[in-house]
């Protein structure tokens, strides 16, 4: 399959992990949303691993855990800034993560063409306003949850980097070492706030995890078949997917900000295929 067939998995695995994680999240603690989705993910790479049956690569295992940290640190950032904020602040910030892969492949030599630089330009500012959501008043904390939001979205995009970087050797090895610190670092934030399992939907809390690692490794795999500006900008389109199925199943409302960038978003996906 092309990087672009791969990225657009990605967004799709990505949009409906987030779909699924607003509904499971509902009713699940935070410690156990976390420790288990990265568990299920986890999982999921060792018996790929184990199918495959190759040697592990030290140059993916190294970038892999570092991704894993990054990981820890842009998801510790992302949820205390929604925590002290509110989503129609953070998650328009947190979107523009896409921009550090975008600005890297650059300077690692990406050149696309006029036409794919504009699709970028497109597809970027499109998901930054379908992000957006129905300001619900001014929090006590919203410089905070502005700066942590920032924080969040620089390490998400330097993690996306790094996949690109474990790639060279071995994406599914990269990606595997990412899940084991992630998987690693929630586990034992879970054993220190014990939090009641009442309530919690392990299919649900499991298919999120599975689905994020699927949007990992496809994301990782598309960057070996493709410009890293372009994948990262195919892949950045996940909220699109997100929205999508929100308006399909739960019959959410789309404000007319999101309806220009879901406008803006495709047009862009669409010159960048195009060309």
């Amino acid at each position: 399959m092309s990087g672009i067939g791969l990225a657009f998995l990605a967004a799709l695995s990505w949009g409906g992990a987030d779909f699924i994680a607003g509904l499971v999240g509902r009713r699940t603690a935070l410690p156990i949303m976390l420790a288990g989705t990265q568990s299920a993910g986890l999982v999921m790479m060792v018996l790929v691993l184990v199918a495959r049956g190759t040697a592990l690569p030290t140059h993916a295992l190294v970038w892999g855990a570092l991704a894993g940290a990054l990981g820890l640190a842009s998801i510790s950032c992302l949820y205390r800034s929604l925590a002290v904020g509110t989503v129609s602040v953070v998650a328009p910030i947190v979107s523009t993560s896409a921009a550090v892969p975008v600005i890297a492949g650059i300077l690692l030599g990406d050149r696309p063409p006029p036409i794919v630089w504009a699709g970028i330009g497109a597809a970027l500012v499109g998901v930054i306003l379908v992000s957006r959501e129905p300001e619900h008043g001014r929090p006590a904390n919203a410089r905070q949850a502005v700066i942590l939001a920032t924080i969040a979205a620089l390490v998400i995009g330097a993690q996306l980097v790094v996949f690109d970087r474990a790639s060279t050797s071995d994406a599914l090895a990269g990606v595997f070492a990412a899940r084991l610190v992630t998987a690693t670092g929630f586990g034992l934030f879970l054993l220190y706030r014990r939090p009641p399992l009442r309530g919690t939907s392990i299919g649900g809390v499991a298919s999120v995890g599975v689905l994020d690692t699927m949007g990992n490794v496809t994301f990782t795999l598309a960057t070996t078949r493709g410009l890293l500006s372009v994948v990262a900008t195919l892949s950045s389109a996940f909220p699109l997917i997100t929205v999508a199925l929100a308006h399909l199943k739960l019959h959410e409302r789309l404000t007319a900000w999101q309806r220009v960038g879901a406008v803006l978003a495709v047009g862009g996906v669409m010159a960048i295929v195009a060309s």
